[in-house]
């Protein structure tokens, strides 16, 4: 094995959680607009709730984003952006598995802090 095999497997790694990230950042979006329709009769919401799930998930963004630099700084950029992705998928798992309003509201403003810790230290 070259010496070089090591550095070069650990930034395909760095890369590849990456491109995971940033699926994980577009989805959601791009999914509840399709899922919301029926998403809203299984709650039995009007189409007007949807603003409920995106007013947390931006609170929860803003929150994620604005407190990233100092959880990165304790915990390294690669701890904190495993730990979003994984968040991420835990919250999306509830939004599917859950039939509890409330359930999913919490799950909405988890996904937007984990969300907004990603993008905020994917870019930094």
């Amino acid at each position: 094995m070259s010496e070089h095999a090591a550095p070069a497997r650990a930034a395909a790694a760095v890369v590849g959680l990456q491109v995971a990230l940033f699926v994980s950042l577009g989805l959601p979006d791009g999914a509840l607009g399709v899922a919301w329709p029926s998403m809203r009769g299984s709650y039995d919401r009007p189409l007007g709730a949807l603003g409920m799930v995106l007013a947390l998930n931006t609170v929860g963004y803003l929150a994620g984003s604005t407190s990233v630099a100092a959880v990165t700084r304790r915990a390294g950029t690669p701890w904190v952006m495993t730990t979003s992705m994984v968040v991420a998928a835990a919250a999306l798992a509830l939004w599917v598995t859950t039939g509890v309003w409330v359930v999913l509201l919490a799950a909405a403003l988890v996904l937007g802090v984990s969300r907004g810790a990603t993008d905020a230290g994917l870019n930094a």
